[in-house]
C-alpha cells in the first residue's frame, strides 16, 4: 500500500499586477524523499515556497498538507 503524499500542490496560480508568476504549478512531495526546486531566475521558486509557508496567498489552486487543505496558515 502506497503512503499518502506529505504535500500536494495542484494548479497553483499567482499574479503580481499583470505578471503571471505561477501558472498552474503542480508538484507532489512524497514522504521519505529528498526534493529540490530548480529553475532560472524568475521561474517562481520563491513564490511557490511563499505559498507553501503561508507568506504568499495564491490566486487559485490547492495545497494539501498531510491530507488537509492548506488555508494559508502553517498546519500543526
Amino acid at each position: 500500500m502506497r503512503e499518502e503524499a506529505a504535500v500536494v500542490v495542484s494548479g497553483l496560480t499567482k499574479t503580481y499586477g499583470g505578471n503571471i508568476v505561477l501558472d498552474g504549478a503542480s508538484i507532489t512531495f512524497e514522504r521519505s524523499r529528498v526534493h529540490a526546486l530548480l529553475g532560472p531566475n524568475g521561474a517562481g521558486k520563491s513564490t511557490l515556497l511563499g505559498c507553501l509557508s503561508g507568506a504568499v496567498t495564491p490566486d487559485s489552486g490547492k495545497i494539501i498538507v498531510n491530507g488537509k487543505e492548506h488555508d494559508g496558515f502553517v498546519p500543526s
